[in-house]
């Protein structure tokens, strides 16, 4: 019989702000590290459209899995069902908040904007050339 192993997923999560994230870590029971990783990318609060979304991936034993359920329980973060929760309950939030783009300066920030948003442009213009309904 194949039993599921324990993983760690540190996984990059939203709602913080723009372009920021703050890292949590998730335990999952999965077949491999590679099947655990896709579990914990569709969790909830997690940036599920970000390609390094997930941070790094650790087999544990259950001892430290069971643990990392307790500790996520308690996470006021996790538990906060909207923005005024977060905010009254998570005093520590802005010391666990990173920048997503801590290296770029802001005209590399404007640049890579353009051309997301150009990108997006010319998707749009081809699914309207292409779509039935006019």
């Amino acid at each position: 019989m194949n039993e599921n192993n324990k993983y760690i997923v540190s996984t990059k999560c939203g709602h913080v702000g723009n372009n920021k994230y703050v890292v949590i870590d998730f335990a999952v029971s999965a077949v491999s590290a590679k099947v655990a990783a896709r579990i914990a990318r569709n969790i909830p609060r997690v940036k599920h459209h970000w390609k390094n979304a997930i941070e790094q991936v650790r087999e544990v034993t259950p001892e430290e899995y069971y643990n990392q359920i307790k500790i996520n329980s308690e996470d006021e973060y996790l538990k906060s069902q909207c923005i005024q929760d977060q905010r009254k309950n998570c005093e520590d939030i802005i010391e666990r908040v990173h920048e997503r783009y801590t290296e770029m300066t802001e005209t590399d920030k404007w640049k890579k904007r353009r051309e997301r948003i150009q990108y997006q442009m010319k998707k749009l213009d081809i699914i309207k050339r292409y779509s039935y309904v006019s």
